[in-house]
């Protein structure tokens, strides 16, 4: 199966979300380990406030399953209802991180509130190499997470880390409050099932979010389906 996680960040003109490059390393982390699909150092790609020429790239990508994540400054137009992305000091509408894959799921950690500011920052490409001695249970693992992919309905799925005329927040130390409960709620799911989808873990981000000192409640953006797309695994 190809597949593919395209990690974007952006720290914010005056670097005030420095926290969005703890969410490329917390995302790719748990994505890398086994429970979140065991994905390899060339499935993939982190952006941090890629230029506009990568951002549009991004929308003749075909895979048979793709992650999209993007962790910026963000608002909610009032005269056409649309999210927008800040990225590099550009604007960019929702749709334009959506690709030529069946099966997608983006998550958009960004304020949806209705304030329309931009703010940004450099481009830089980040890949790190690492190996693992567990290739083998590894391989269980993807194979597993493969499998449910397969069985899953195509489409898009959207998770948002708050609703509109809400803000997404974090700690510069730890990343955002959204991205950690989300990975934390992956985690608890796996307590009592052998996999966790993506649905199942919004759900729970919503309680694992309350801990923190803010009142955003994460969304999802599904059309109806029998079978959504896994976010955590386990054997």
């Amino acid at each position: 199966m190809e597949r593919l996680a395209i990690l974007i960040s952006d720290f914010g003109e005056e670097n005030d979300i420095m926290y969005t490059k703890e969410d490329i390393k917390n995302f790719r982390f748990f994505l890398q380990s086994n429970i979140g699909g065991a994905w390899r150092n060339d499935e993939i790609v982190c952006l941090c406030n890629p230029n506009k020429s990568k951002i549009e790239k991004l929308s003749n990508i075909e895979c048979d399953y793709t992650i999209t994540m993007v962790s910026s400054h963000g608002g909610v137009s009032k005269e056409d209802g649309q999210l927008y992305l800040y990225i590099n000091n550009m604007m960019y509408k929702d749709i334009s991180f959506k690709n030529q894959s069946k099966k997608q799921l983006i998550i958009f950690d960004c304020c949806r509130s209705y304030i329309p500011e931009e703010e940004y920052f450099s481009e830089k490409v980040i890949r790190e190499s690492t190996e693992s001695s567990e290739i083998m249970i590894s391989d269980l693992y993807r194979n597993k997470y493969n499998d449910h992919i397969k069985k899953s309905d195509d489409g898009i799925i959207v998770l948002y880390s708050c609703q509109i005329d809400q803000a997404s927040d974090g700690r510069n130390e730890t990343g955002s409050y959204f991205i950690n409960s989300l990975i934390e709620a992956s985690k608890i799911g796996l307590r009592s099932k052998y996999i966790v989808t993506v649905k199942d873990a919004l759900y729970l981000s919503k309680e694992c979010i309350q801990k923190y000192p803010t009142n955003q409640v994460p969304e999802i953006n599904a059309m109806k389906r029998n079978v959504y797309f896994p976010i955590a695994v386990r054997l």
